[in-house]
């Protein structure tokens, strides 16, 4: 099974500030000795760009969706 880690700001955060924020937290995954410790722990550092996630983040929202409403999955 993945677990997904993702950095999410608010819809209306301006552009600039999401690209600061996208190169500073895809740096860190890229210095060696933070990437070795991932590995080490069985992650699989990846620093998607933001379009990217979003695609990621929709088509789970749509299989998720997609597999409650067939299990007939209820919130009681």
């Amino acid at each position: 099974m993945a677990t997904t880690v993702a950095l999410l700001a608010p819809a209306r955060t301006p552009q600039p500030v999401v690209t600061r924020l996208h190169a500073e937290t895809t740096r860190i995954p890229g210095l060696a000795e933070v990437t070795e410790q991932l590995l080490s722990q069985g992650a699989d550092p990846i620093g998607n760009s933001p379009q990217e996630l979003s695609k990621f983040l929709v088509a789970e929202i749509e299989r998720w969706t997609r597999l409650i409403e067939q299990a007939k999955i209820r919130a009681d």
